[in-house]
């Protein structure tokens, strides 16, 4: 819930610290500190612009329907969406979706390693799937977004969090592929 004062409170915590180095130091130190503010300013506009989105149900809509296009290649449901419930600017709220997150089934003793190995291979997949059209990827995909039943006979997973995306172009799309293939010589043309 509201994300906006979150952003910003980091956002004035960290420029204000920033601007202390800055003045206090000299050399190598203040040119970082000086680069620091300029990467802080351009992630705080960021992340200001999508809090403040106004399309993100229609990206959302689009992103389900990647999520049901990986599942209709895969003859079966593995990754889902749970509903939004209410949309605005300052509360998203989604249905929960039952078990752990990613990251506690990855760090379980209790669950084998080809288990494992399968969970990280569908979301491998389920990553390089968001490269087809519309180009709309989940901002924030790290394993603590991502639920699973460890009580479920398939491994079916549920991406949460889902509050802000990331939409590409044909061009930036592909320059995206380059990068996640290895490709720098192209990447870099």
């Amino acid at each position: 819930p509201n994300a906006e004062e979150f952003i910003n409170l980091s956002y004035t915590f960290s420029s204000t610290v920033l601007a202390d180095v800055e003045k206090m130091t000299g050399g190598k130190t203040k040119l970082d500190a000086r680069l620091a503010s300029t990467l802080l300013e351009l992630s705080n506009s960021w992340c200001l612009r999508d809090i403040n989105d106004s399309t993100y149900a229609e990206r959302d809509d689009a992103f389900r329907s990647t999520v049901d296009a990986f599942n209709q290649l895969a003859k079966r449901v593995i990754i889902k969406a749970p509903n939004r419930g209410y949309t605005s600017k300052k509360v998203k709220v989604e249905d929960q979706f039952p078990g752990v997150t990613l990251n506690k089934y990855l760090s379980d003793q209790e669950v084998t390693r080809e288990e494992k190995i399968k969970a990280v291979k569908t979301l491998t997949e389920f990553f390089e799937h968001q490269f087809q059209h519309p180009f709309i990827f989940h901002s924030d995909p790290h394993t603590g977004n991502y639920m699973i039943d460890p009580h479920s006979d398939e491994q079916v997973m549920g991406v949460i969090d889902r509050s802000m995306y990331l939409a590409l172009d044909e061009k930036e799309a592909q320059l995206f592929r380059l990068l996640y293939d290895g490709d720098g010589r192209q990447f870099a043309h």
